[in-house]
């Protein structure tokens, strides 16, 4: 007899087994993990910071700052000094200018949840993502990073549109653009452009105007261990994306949590990128014309009924080009619109860990590409999630209605397709 269970999520699959999260330093390629027959598997690996982002003392604190003292004047003469930490201190710190990182300079918090940089811009809709209004900057530059802190938007005084169950029914108003016939808050939190070896880690990106990261023209950048939850502007034009798009390669996204925004969406020309152990309640979106060659591994996925797409998801034929090839997908665990009852529990604050424990009915578990297969779990965990290790890739034609097809090729021999192990001080540099 089926019987509702606790569900437990714990985004653990890097600290559980390694003692690090992916991305950091100490990762290495495996050698004995590697599968010929998938030799994107070599690309894969080298996802995110080469070498690893740098751990908490590979960088000298430079200055300390406190609310109040001007963040691009303390960037400017810690770059001019070589870079190093800006150390700030609890506090709100506002943002009436896009500020711009420079190289070797790390932006770290003293408490994710007490250090918020507030951001106060508005501007138009622009048609080129290049062209938005920005929080912060990543441009033209190396070796920089947002570390424990938040980045809110703080322009109105209401709120974006957001529900707090799951089975909340969908509303048209949900994904539209201009709330509250504000026609100027399409703003980006975070932008990465011709930016490389940079990365976020263990922040929280918070009701972004529109686009909460944008990710462009960008190699080996790593966001990880990080909170993005909510938008504004939802509506059509490409607003409300955590994007990865204009030809960025290796990127990678390990062990984040994503909500309340419209897509987390793959395009134009993006190729060799890694999603793997990430919490998602967005679809990922192979959305317009993407490279190709991209991972999505071990991440659990769970669709909210207010949210209009599903769990992997392709642009609409009409205005747009079709997934590049070899695209796969591996070891995910999926949930699409299960009317979950109750309210899901909200998490203020996150640890190294990202955990959820919510009451599901047993029949409404299903692992992706079996959708007529029940599951019943008890405590999840990534070996539960493999259902036999299948291989799917995301259909790269539009003759076939299906967005996601079987691969024939056996699994791989190790059960995965991103092939590093952790050996810390040992580890060679890509």
């Amino acid at each position: 007899m089926r019987q509702a269970f606790f569900l437990l999520f714990t985004m653990v699959a890097g600290t559980a087994l390694y003692g690090q999260a992916f991305g950091d330093r100490g990762w290495a390629f495996d050698a004995e993990q590697y599968d010929a027959r998938f030799p994107d598997m070599w690309h894969w690996a080298q996802a995110g910071v080469q070498c690893g982002i740098p751990g908490p003392d590979d960088f000298s604190v430079v200055d300390t700052l406190r609310p109040g003292e001007d963040l691009q004047d303390a960037i400017d003469n810690a770059a001019e000094q070589g870079g190093g930490i800006l150390l700030l201190l609890p506090g709100v710190y506002p943002i009436h200018e896009t500020l711009y990182l420079k190289d070797s300079i790390i932006l770290r918090g003293a408490s994710r949840s007490k250090v918020v940089l507030s951001n106060q811009l508005r501007g138009p809709f622009f048609s080129s993502p290049f062209d938005n209004i920005t929080g912060i900057r990543f441009h033209n530059i190396r070796w920089a990073g947002l570390e424990d802190l938040t980045v809110k938007y703080e322009a109105v005084d209401f709120q974006p549109v957001d529900y707090d169950y799951f089975d909340y029914p969908w509303q048209k108003k949900t994904f539209r653009n201009n709330p509250g016939e504000d026609f100027q808050l399409y703003v980006t939190q975070v932008t990465f452009d011709h930016a490389r070896n940079s990365w976020i880690r263990n922040c929280q990106i918070l009701d972004s105007g529109t686009d909460p990261i944008l990710v462009l023209e960008s190699e080996h950048i790593s966001i990880t261990k990080t909170r993005v939850d909510g938008a504004y502007n939802k509506g059509g034009r490409g607003n409300g994306y955590f994007n990865i798009e204009q030809n960025s390669r290796y990127v990678l996204l390990a062990e984040d949590t994503v909500r309340a925004i419209r897509h987390l969406a793959i395009q134009s020309g993006a190729k060799y990128n890694v999603l793997i152990s990430n919490y998602l309640e967005v679809d990922v979106n192979f959305h317009n014309g993407d490279g190709g060659h991209n991972l999505v591994e071990g991440n659990i996925i769970r669709i909210p009924e207010w949210h209009s797409w599903h769990c992997f998801s392709r642009g609409v034929p009409k205005h747009h080009r079709p997934p590049g090839p070899g695209n796969l997908l591996l070891n995910n665990y999926t949930q699409y619109k299960t009317r979950i009852p109750g309210k899901r529990e909200k998490i203020t604050e996150y640890g190294d860990s990202i955990i959820y424990t919510t009451v599901i009915p047993a029949d409404t578990v299903e692992a992706w590409g079996q959708p007529h297969v029940v599951h019943e779990y008890g405590p999840l965990d990534l070996e539960q999630m493999s259902h036999r290790h299948q291989v799917y890739e995301m259909n790269p034609f539009w003759d076939d209605r299906k967005s996601v097809l079987p691969v024939e090729a056996a699994p791989p021999h190790a059960k995965t397709l991103y092939p590093v192990v952790y050996r810390g001080a040992a580890a060679r540099c890509w």
